[in-house]
């Protein structure tokens, strides 16, 4: 008698696993075939998972001038060799730093999945008076201390991300890469 009371509780427990298994298995399984945002948070680009630190969902609808295109074709430009994320010296250069990492790990992970080789490198800059180059594209990152609006734009071969808060300069952010990782509504 212990004997199959032991095989029924084997089997019990045998079941349960299955069961709390099957929801990991199915999210897993989608998570890897899917190429939009799984969560909020989480975008797989090219097979790899990219982790952000806010909604993907509403950095897409933060505005790209001229437009999301132009974005990607100017990163991805094969005249570009180096680039150049720019700020100026301001009380939020903690986020500023917290982002520019963000653009520049980010960039050099996209790259490499795609065999590209840039440079890229900070710099501080006196003020926001930018052109770019046909091989040195500037970054500029504009935190809201110093900004009076909240958008992504292209402009003489500098690409402006600017924020109003805190949490509209990370979305501005979030929509650059999303821009050149070909990330669209």
């Amino acid at each position: 008698m212990a004997e199959h009371k032991t095989k029924l509780e084997k089997k019990k427990l045998a079941l349960i696993l299955l069961l709390a298994l099957v929801p990991i298995f199915s999210y897993y399984y989608y998570f890897s075939l899917s190429n939009k945002p799984q969560t909020a948070y989480v975008y797989k680009y090219k097979g790899e998972i990219f982790f952000f630190r806010a909604n993907l969902t509403e950095a897409l609808k933060i505005p790209v001038y001229p437009d999301e295109k132009a974005i990607f074709d100017a990163v991805m430009n094969e005249s570009v060799k180096r680039i150049n994320i720019v700020f100026v010296n301001s009380t939020d250069n903690g986020l500023v730093a917290v982002n520019g990492f963000e653009v520049s790990s980010k960039l050099s992970a996209i790259f490499h999945l795609n065999g590209i080789a840039k440079k890229i490198k900070g710099l501080e800059v006196s003020n926001y008076s930018l052109k770019g180059t046909e091989d040195t594209l500037i970054i500029a990152l504009i935190p809201p201390v110093l900004a009076n609006k909240t958008e992504v734009r292209l402009e003489d071969h500098v690409i402006f991300i600017s924020g109003k808060t805190e949490k509209e300069f990370d979305l501005a952010t979030i929509k650059f890469l999303l821009s050149v990782m070909e990330v669209v509504v």
